[in-house]
């Protein structure tokens, strides 16, 4: 809705906090002649140093407790985002700093709104960070990483070893597990599912140690991840309905999603197409109800391979069409496991083969308009 009674000096206003406080945008012009001011003023470096201490510090806040405050989190940055690039833009050419304030959003850019471009831009540069900042190079790995493997570039794996090292030094564990646990996904995707193995139970004897009850579902989730990379659906299918459970009891966002699009999975590996295709709608409304747009991208990815298995080509390509067109706008690509591009390749291909070359085509660029 448009701000009343502000005149020019207001443009639109965006979301509520969680406190009830309203938010608006300045004109550009506005925000245009306060910068000419402040430059006059000789005081635009302290304000800019002020303005980044803020924006890093709750940053790094919602870093440490994104996991127990998803929702607030989420739509705390995405509220702040373009204060957030400009304090990154303003320090862009000092590395420490910038990485140092990156360094704590990749788990946004990557689970919540696929900024993978974006993200890749601002983490550049983390194997020069300075060796004395050593969390910050650590942090900074680990998400890299992530982006880089959601962008298809498999790099990302021999990042993610080197900040390992890096966190054993550290001897901080909660931000292990988080490596940790991104070295399963790559582990899993690279097809060495005994490192992954051994990746999940050690995140299993870190959450244990600390009795941690997030930490102890993720360490579950990881090992779900491993079984389902394997297609061992009889273990795979129980974890993941535990799991499910454990995590609406926590409240914990993603493990809830990663639970539900497991279990989805898992009706694709017994050729149960039907209760594939109920199973990832649940998946994709709950990652929507979130806003999380790389979560719903692959429930949408799910569909397919149902609607597919279901020989309802027309519906399948359509959503292909639209699912490509994401793809493209977010910079990532198909999910990396063999396991998923050989469903791509059934479902996907097989659809394309079965309708016919300029069916597929139409159907797809229809999709894509949507």
């Amino acid at each position: 809705s448009w701000s009343r009674g502000l005149g020019d000096v207001y443009k639109r206003l965006t979301r509520t906090l969680e406190s009830g406080a309203y938010r608006y945008q300045l004109l550009e012009t506005i925000r245009h002649y306060a910068k000419e001011k402040l430059l006059e003023s000789g005081e635009s470096d302290s304000t800019r140093e002020s303005h980044y201490q803020y924006y890093y510090k709750l940053s790094e806040q919602a870093y440490k407790e994104n996991t127990r405050k998803y929702e607030y989190w989420v739509n705390r940055l995405e509220l702040e985002h373009e204060n957030i690039i400009a304090a990154l833009e303003w320090i862009r050419d000092d590395i420490e700093k910038r990485l140092q304030l990156a360094c704590v959003l990749g788990w946004f850019w990557y689970y919540e709104n696929a900024y993978c471009i974006l993200g890749l831009e601002y983490l550049k540069d983390a194997e020069n960070c300075p060796e004395e900042a050593i969390l910050t190079k650590a942090r900074a790995l680990t998400n890299q990483a992530m982006l880089l493997f959601a962008s298809g570039d498999m790099e990302g794996l021999s990042k993610i070893d080197s900040c390992l090292e890096l966190w054993d030094s550290l001897k901080n564990r909660e931000d292990k597990v988080k490596s940790l646990f991104n070295y399963v996904i790559l582990q899993a995707a690279m097809q060495d599912y005994k490192a992954a193995h051994d990746a999940a139970t050690e995140i299993e004897e870190i959450a244990l140690e600390l009795d941690d009850k997030y930490l102890i579902l993720q360490s579950k989730t990881a090992h779900l991840m491993v079984y389902i990379s394997q297609l061992q659906v009889d273990l795979a299918e129980p974890l993941a309905v535990q799991n499910l459970k454990d995590a609406v009891a926590l409240n914990d966002f993603l493990m809830k999603q990663f639970a539900l699009h497991f279990y989805s999975d898992c009706a694709i590996m017994r050729m149960d197409f039907k209760e594939a295709e109920k199973r990832y709608s649940v998946g994709m409304k709950n990652s929507l109800d979130y806003g999380n747009h790389f979560g719903a991208a692959n429930e949408s990815q799910g569909m397919v391979f149902a609607l597919s298995g279901q020989a309802r080509y027309t519906k399948a390509l359509h959503l292909q069409g639209a699912l490509d067109a994401k793809y493209d706008e977010y910079g990532i690509i198909t999910p990396q496991f063999k396991f998923w591009i050989d469903w791509v390749e059934e479902y996907v291909y097989g659809a394309r083969k079965d309708v016919g070359e300029e069916k597929s085509a139409q159907y797809e660029h229809e999709g894509s308009q949507i």
